[in-house]
């Protein structure tokens, strides 16, 4: 069961995005629970051919398009496509600790008052 949706969106930055996803595939945690969902805000660059690349070794990477809609555009999407009850935003520029996801899961996990958090 899918417990977290991390959603990045992005636009030309398939060799940053490369390096992100590197990082996310290979979290602590199992991969059937999370998922992560990249939106395409149309990039004319490799964003696709990175992307499927990835989706060929990794069931719980997802990817959708829209036409230049921008950022809070993407993240809507992102949630709209998303199974998991907690949703988390990176963006295409940053490498996630191979702990981060589990964290998160073990923070919203301790009490029910929890909400949001952010990093740095």
């Amino acid at each position: 069961m899918v417990e977290i949706s991390v959603v990045i969106t992005t636009y030309n930055r398939g060799n940053l995005l490369k390096r992100a996803l590197q990082a996310l595939l290979k979290q602590s945690l199992a991969p059937e629970v999370y998922e992560v969902i990249v939106v395409d805000d149309g990039s004319t660059d490799n964003t696709p051919e990175v992307v499927k690349q990835f989706m060929k070794k990794n069931e719980n990477l997802r990817y959708f398009r829209q036409k230049h809609k921008g950022l809070s555009a993407g993240r809507n999407l992102g949630i709209s496509k998303a199974k998991g009850k907690i949703i988390a935003f990176t963006d295409d520029d940053c490498v996630a600790d191979r702990n981060w996801l589990e964290n998160l899961l073990n923070t919203f996990g301790k009490s029910g008052d929890i909400v949001g958090v952010e990093g740095k």
